[in-house]
């Protein structure tokens, strides 16, 4: 009985009806995506053998009279200093 007189009143208002369809499809393609992103991005185990022992490399510099700094380091570079 509810749910028939939703839809009668949905059918006298078309602009609400297609206002609260496309707001709903907003809402749920909005969610998806951002699960999407964070699945891919934080959860998923990421696509190479022994992942867990990938290391960052950080040199931290203490400049006179400005305050440390920490630089990231790339492989290339350190392949560099270790030749």
């Amino acid at each position: 009985m509810l749910f028939t007189v939703t839809l009668r009143s949905l059918a006298r208002a078309p602009v609400l009806a297609i206002s609260v369809v496309v707001t709903l499809a907003l809402g749920v393609a909005t969610l998806t995506t951002a699960f999407g992103v964070v699945h891919a991005g934080l959860w998923r185990q990421p696509p190479f053998p022994d992942a867990s022992r990938i290391a960052m490399l950080f040199l931290h510099r203490n400049p006179r009279g400005e305050p440390p700094q920490q630089e990231r380091w790339s492989f290339g570079r350190f392949e560099l200093l270790r030749k």
